[in-house]
């Protein structure tokens, strides 16, 4: 009986440490061809301006020259992976943008206020050249909006936060930021927090389904936060050698007993 338990030990011992795991692909489908493609149509929502977020608002004559006195320009040189520029430019586009403050409004030099909050930066920009029409009559007028970050969390080789100067990010991109997933990521319930005017919203996002691209959430948006999960597989393996040292325990145990049970019976 004795022998019996041990074989059982060391049976448990076996499958707990043959555990694997599986891979999961990205976007599946089984209707997808090598040839013709297949088109998901979906209208990216545009975001709209809060308050306490960042404006870079570019101003120049008819010949394509920055205005000093209207607005200093806002220039990103260099980058990094992810889509990050240095520390020192980043800062420099924080100090240097508009704020939206309380009243949901900015302040342009010579220009006044103008109210920003839930309007779309397509919205802004044209009510800033129609400001500025009065000083020039075919001005360039750009706006960009600065803290535009999100993080990623979780099974992921870089967790962290990004900043992202690509109006249209997508999740696969914000997770790509931080290195893609580990092998132990669950890609099928991905987590995605978006802050809006009502609250935060929670959504699970499986990536293994091609239905993703149809979602008003494929498209990330400022602030967003992605979680990736561990599979359950995971927790299992984390626990072997938990396991290991305890069946070791009970099987050193029982090999004493059954030594000490063999010099009795002498």
């Amino acid at each position: 009986m004795k022998k019996n338990f041990i074989l059982f030990t060391f049976f448990i011992l076996f499958t707990f440490s043959c555990v694997s795991i599986k891979r999961i692909n990205y976007l599946q489908r089984d209707s997808f061809a090598t040839l013709d493609p297949e088109k998901f149509k979906i209208e990216r929502p545009e975001y709209k301006v809060q308050i306490n977020d960042i404006l870079a608002v570019d101003i120049r004559n008819e010949n394509n020259q920055p205005d000093a006195e209207l607005n200093v320009p806002v220039v990103a040189q260099g980058g990094g992976a992810g889509g990050n520029v240095g520390q020192g430019n980043l800062a420099n586009l924080y100090l240097r943008g508009q704020s939206v403050n309380s009243d949901g409004k900015i302040s342009l030099p010579n220009l006044g206020e103008f109210y920003v909050k839930d309007l779309t930066i397509k919205q802004i920009q044209a009510d800033v050249e129609k400001a500025v029409a009065k000083f020039y009559k075919q001005p360039y007028v750009t706006v960009r909006l600065v803290n535009f970050k999100v993080s990623v969390l979780g099974e992921v080789r870089n967790p962290g936060h990004y900043h992202v100067f690509n109006n249209q990010a997508t999740v696969l991109e914000g997770i790509s930021f931080a290195g893609d997933m580990l092998d132990y990521a669950n890609r099928k319930e991905i987590k995605l927090i978006r802050q809006t005017a009502e609250g935060n919203e929670v959504v699970l996002l499986d990536l293994t389904d091609s239905n993703l691209l149809l979602s008003k959430y494929f498209y990330l948006q400022p602030n967003d936060q992605i979680i990736v999960p561990p599979l359950k597989a995971k927790a299992r393996r984390l626990n072997i050698p938990i396991l290991t040292a305890i069946f070791g325990g009970i099987s050193t145990a029982v090999l004493i007993l059954n030594f000490i049970d063999r010099l009795n019976t002498r």
